[in-house]
């Protein structure tokens, strides 16, 4: 019987494992085709393009303006109050505790409006950081122009949330990059004075990058100058005006408010020499029927609506890219009603109806 050399044998073992080394490295080399790096996003138009409509998306939905945001967060006064109807109960845990100032740490919508608003900045800030490193922001052509707009609402974008985190939580962590480039995720609370400052200044910035509605050719569901200058407005009031600080746990303004108030009016100034843009439309119930699907094409021809957020029909899309606007908030219709089903959620209260002129 044959002895293997055993110098045989280590040699042969030196080159299999060598194999099997360079085999294992050119397959964890593979790149997955279930990701796309940032220079392959923001690379294309279309895909940064797409990458905007990320962002724009954390807008919509139950836990965002599709009805937290805009009726179960702000309802709750002499006037109206947010109803319990349905299958909610006003229990701590439900949804319609929050206008009642009824919330406890078990109230689910809370943090998840609060994680939705968080989900918008982070999504803006890699847009914020990667178009402008793009080399088609860099060109002269039609390209770079329209990559330059969708750097402008990323900016206007990120505002809006950080405005909406402060109106509901005050002072809050926030970070103006990505969090891929924060060494420390636990942030601390930051003023809401230096925030507003921050988003001021890029505001002024995206205006000077975003046209008018009428050199965009957008629809009202994609943000334009003359919105970028309502924000603008509207944060600068915020920013001058009183708040409960959490220094002094007062209800205070800063010494500076006059600052921010010529901000407010200046912006509101440039928006009413251009109502060839935006103005008020001098049949109310217009404005309204252009939003309803039985009227769609029929657009309000005064512009009235600077911007709405984009959301799909309840029937056809989910509770993360719905609204229950009009329907949560409109009067009681019945099913098979030819303008759609509505149960109001919100109703005035019987001290706020008999302010008015009593019915004879």
């Amino acid at each position: 019987m044959k002895k293997m050399n055993f110098k045989s044998i280590a040699y042969l073992a030196i080159v299999s494992g060598t194999l099997i080394l360079g085999s294992c490295k050119k397959y964890l080399d593979v790149t997955s085709n279930s990701t796309v790096s940032a220079d392959a996003t923001f690379g294309s138009l279309n895909n940064s393009q797409m990458a905007l409509t990320g962002v724009y998306n954390e807008l919509a939905g139950d836990y965002g303006y599709g009805i937290r945001l805009s009726i179960y967060y702000p309802q709750w006064g002499e006037d109206f109050k947010s109803a319990t109807g349905g299958s909610g109960t006003n229990s701590d845990d439900d949804r319609r505790s929050m206008s009642a100032f009824n919330s406890t740490p078990v109230t689910k919508p809370l943090d998840q409006v609060f994680t939705q608003m968080y989900a918008g900045v982070e999504r803006a800030n890699i847009c914020i950081k990667y178009i402008p490193k793009s080399a088609l922001y860099a060109g002269n052509g039609s390209s770079a122009t329209t990559m330059k707009k969708l750097y402008g609402e990323a900016l206007t974008l990120r505002a809006l949330f950080a405005m909406e985190l402060i109106r509901n939580w005050g002072d809050i962590p926030f970070s103006f990059v990505p969090s891929e480039d924060v060494p420390d995720l636990y942030l601390k609370n930051m003023n809401r004075d230096d925030i507003y400052n921050h988003i001021l200044d890029d505001l002024k910035t995206a205006a000077t990058l975003v046209p008018w509605r009428t050199d965009s050719g957008d629809p009202v569901t994609r943000m334009n100058k003359a919105f970028i200058k309502t924000l603008r407005a509207r944060i600068a009031l915020a920013r001058g005006g009183y708040s409960l600080r959490t220094d002094s746990r007062k209800m205070e303004r800063r010494s500076d408010y006059k600052t921010y108030y010529q901000i407010a009016y200046d912006e509101c100034k440039d928006l009413m020499t251009h109502r060839e843009q935006n103005t008020i439309n001098p049949a109310y119930e217009d404005v309204f029927r252009s939003l309803h699907p039985l009227y769609r094409g029929a657009d309000d021809a005064y512009h009235e609506m600077i911007f709405a957020v984009g959301a799909g029909a309840a029937a056809n899309t989910n509770s993360q890219t719905d609204s229950k606007l009009g329907y949560a908030n409109g009067l009681v219709i019945d099913d098979g009603a030819s303008y759609g089903r509505s149960s109001t959620l919100n109703v005035a209260l019987p001290t706020y109806f008999y302010e008015f002129d009593s019915i004879a």
